[in-house]
């Protein structure tokens, strides 16, 4: 668990105000991970379910801008074929949430780094079912090659 609280009222209120699914629902937010670079939270609104990502609240305010340049990308790989998440809604007034953030649809899925050396079923007894997940990282990189930067507007990235 975390000692990282969001302020579920200001956030709904913004949600609310960026026309983000289920306006006027209950909001319910539920730590997922962070560190360093980045919290993030499980956000359920109704049926809507999505994540936020923010900055820590001692991050330096580098993280600020990365933070924003993450959601640049996600937002830009909208309509290719790479898979990516849904890219919902930026905020980059730190009055809401103390820090920019933003929201992404939600993907139900595992992260490596986080299975302290064990992988979930069936990866974890079926090694045959393992080079699938190299397979699809290949796909996705192929993919994402293809993809007009230019003209996602992303010549200043950096």
């Amino acid at each position: 668990m975390s000692d990282i609280d969001i302020d579920t009222g200001r956030l709904a209120d913004w949600m609310d105000s960026a026309a983000v699914a289920g306006k006027g629902e209950p909001l319910s937010a539920a730590f997922l991970s962070g560190g360093t670079q980045n919290v993030i939270f499980e956000i359920r609104r109704g049926d809507h379910r999505c994540v936020l990502r923010m900055p820590p609240p001692g991050a330096p305010p580098d993280r600020d801008k990365g933070i924003l340049r993450e959601w640049r990308i996600i937002e830009a790989l909208d309509g290719t074929d790479v898979p990516h998440t849904a890219a919902v809604g930026v905020c980059d007034d730190a009055a809401v949430l103390g820090r920019p953030f933003y929201l992404m649809g939600f993907v139900d899925g595992w992260s490596p780094m986080d299975t302290h050396g064990r992988w979930p079923e069936p990866f974890n007894s079926d090694l045959s079912a393992r080079p699938g997940l190299s397979y699809q990282l290949a796909e996705g990189i192929a993919l994402l090659s293809k993809v007009d930067w230019r003209a996602k507007g992303l010549q200043d990235l950096g």
